[in-house]
């Protein structure tokens, strides 16, 4: 191999190796789309979390989450994380759980996961995301429609709650409550 090509090679190895990473980190690197362009999975250099306290952390990370979203999820500004869950590994990293709730509502089948190292640099950001955008605030059915609709056997246990239903073709619907499962 001549020397010019040789120089070539290594300085396109090093750009590949060295700088681009750096570059798709500062902004977020999706991992995972659908079609409605909707991440599932994003990696990257998205701040940090305080774990002074789980208190701290929590709120932190909901902060941070709440941009993230905005950023690279597509957020109207309607949505909230809501923190459930704070798992630290083996490691010492912090994994914190949220669901979602749109206009005040839960979303079913929505949540995210954000992941920090550490010493509380986030690093990923995971889940079924749900944006605001577009959605209705009030169901088109009433719940005994919905039942109806639904042919499910059974009495209904419980009063009817409004929520957005997230589904396999990653879109979100108003439903007028959660149904009773058929047995």
């Amino acid at each position: 191999m001549s020397k010019r090509r040789y120089l070539s090679v290594l300085i396109s190895v090093l750009l590949a190796v060295i700088i681009l990473p750096a570059l798709t980190s500062a902004q977020g690197n999706v991992k995972n789309s659908a079609a409605n362009r909707i991440p599932a999975f994003v990696t990257g250099d998205f701040g940090a979390v305080n774990a002074v306290s789980d208190a701290a952390l929590r709120a932190s990370a909901k902060s941070a989450l709440q941009d993230i979203v905005i950023d690279h999820f597509g957020a109207a500004g309607n949505e909230e994380m809501v923190p459930t869950k704070v798992i630290k590994d083996k490691v010492g990293a912090f994994h914190v759980r949220f669901k979602q709730e749109l206009n005040g509502l839960p979303v079913a089948g929505a949540g995210m996961v954000l992941h920090a190292h550490a010493d509380g640099t986030i690093f990923a950001v995971n889940g079924e995301f749900v944006s605001g955008s577009d959605l209705p605030l009030l169901p088109d059915l009433s719940a005994a429609s919905a039942l109806g609709q639904a042919r499910i056997k059974g009495a209904q246990v419980s009063a009817t709650e409004l929520s957005y239903v997230f589904g396999a073709d990653r879109l979100a619907a108003t439903s007028p409550g959660r149904l009773p499962s058929s047995t």
